[in-house]
């Protein structure tokens, strides 16, 4: 990745992610319309990470997390931090 991108300067860097919400239609029942509502979007998500190669690859990902759920904690719930290590 420092080759392709030199301004990083590190060798340890590999990939990068990014977060996704995927708008959803509001359940009928309270208790999963209560999980799924990101009240900092203001609307009703499912939340899904990924991890990206410099050559497009998908190298690990997490998906169809609750939208209430920040991208960092639905990353530590699928243990994406780990697969970085």
């Amino acid at each position: 990745m420092g080759k392709k991108y030199p301004l990083l300067r590190e060798e340890r860097v590999f990939g990068a992610t990014d977060g996704l919400k995927l708008y959803l239609q509001q359940s009928s029942d309270y208790v999963i319309q209560n999980v799924f509502y990101n009240s900092w979007k203001h609307d009703h998500y499912v939340t899904n990470i990924f991890l990206f190669t410099p050559d497009g690859m998908i190298r690990a990902m997490v998906i169809n997390m609750p939208g209430a759920m920040h991208d960092s904690t639905a990353a530590e719930y699928g243990f994406i931090y780990e697969k970085l290590a």
